[in-house]
């Protein structure tokens, strides 16, 4: 703890000497982020936004993003139509980038724009993996269908499953007299024009086969 505070003085004090240097002004919002000064960081990002070049969208999106999460920290996590907006104008810059996406989702549901938390989720959702967070995000545009259905109106959910690919896993028989069934066999997904390293592994053994797979 000790020097995490002796860190945070000098970046602070070198910010004081140097304050067009944007990486030291980066390194002390996300210091004071990491304190729980949600205030104080949402400023610093707001600063750095207004010396960051245009042309960097991609930083921009993300700082935009950064400054609406603590401010929505600060004012104890209650949304408003700034914050909604700050999350929506880094999404105009770069439209998938994440963290605004599920801001953007967030800070909807919380005023009552179900559809517009949907269409936030949905981009996000898309581009995870299947797992936890995925389904986390799954189980909150469910909710945001509920309140919509519960007012009266509808939503189309069709999209919201897995595309994939079932295949057949099977070893020949005479193969199989030659093994035994605590034998491993793996299964590798490979891109057909991409890097030889798999996409995607599954680990079996003999005893297992047949098996049908699903390629997601």
């Amino acid at each position: 703890p000790a020097e995490y505070s002796e860190l945070s003085y000098l970046v602070a004090n070198s910010i004081r000497h140097h304050p067009d240097n944007l990486e030291w002004t980066y390194l002390h919002a996300r210091l004071l982020q990491r304190e729980g000064d949600y205030a104080a960081a949402a400023t610093a990002y707001a600063d750095l936004l207004k010396t960051l070049p245009e042309e960097r969208v991609e930083d921009r999106a993300a700082l935009m993003a950064l400054q609406a999460q603590m401010q929505f920290f600060a004012n104890g996590q209650q949304a408003d139509e700034d914050l909604y907006r700050l999350a929506t104008d880094a999404l105009a810059l770069v439209p998938d980038q994440q963290q605004a996406l599920g801001l953007a989702g967030i800070l909807a549901f919380e005023l009552g724009k179900y559809q517009n938390a949907i269409d936030h989720w949905r981009v996000l959702w898309s581009g995870l993996p299947q797992g936890m967070e995925s389904v986390a995000l799954e189980n909150g545009i469910r909710r945001a269908a509920e309140r919509i259905e519960t007012a009266g109106g509808s939503t189309d959910l069709s999209w919201l499953q897995r595309s994939g690919i079932e295949i057949s896993v099977d070893i020949a028989a005479a193969v199989r007299q030659q093994v035994k069934p605590t034998d491993t066999v793996f299964v590798l997904a490979r891109s057909e024009s991409g890097p030889p390293m798999p996409l995607a592994v599954q680990r079996l053994t003999v005893a297992d086969l047949p098996l049908a797979l699903m390629l997601d």
